[in-house]
């Protein structure tokens, strides 16, 4: 649901002429994938990227972790693999966070 959510929010600002792009991750203690939307944006004489969750009614927050970032669902497919081996072990997860360029057309 958040993804149809996301595309409609995606199609709303792209028809207004603010330059949208969809974006797959979690958000941390809810499980599951989650999507949201970043919204390019003046502020301050600089481009802004706004992150918005349309789902949730809200910017986001530390709590939301970004796998992928794309035109659409189509461009962050997730990450799918198997595992073979015992049945015991511990996923934990660590979270790195810094400014990359990212060269990904946004209309």
């Amino acid at each position: 649901m958040c993804q149809d959510y996301a595309h409609i929010m995606i199609t709303l600002c792209r028809l207004v002429g603010l330059p949208a792009r969809y974006v797959s991750g979690h958000l941390l203690g809810q499980g599951g994938r989650l999507a949201w939307v970043e919204v390019i944006a003046a502020q301050d004489g600089a481009a802004t990227a706004l992150a918005l969750d349309p789902c949730h009614g809200r910017r986001t927050h530390s709590g939301y972790v970004t796998v992928a970032v794309g035109r659409d669902n189509t461009d962050v497919a997730p990450t799918s693999g198997s595992y073979i081996g015992a049945p015991s072990g511990r996923l934990t997860g660590d979270r790195r966070v810094g400014v990359v360029a990212l060269d990904i057309p946004l209309r």
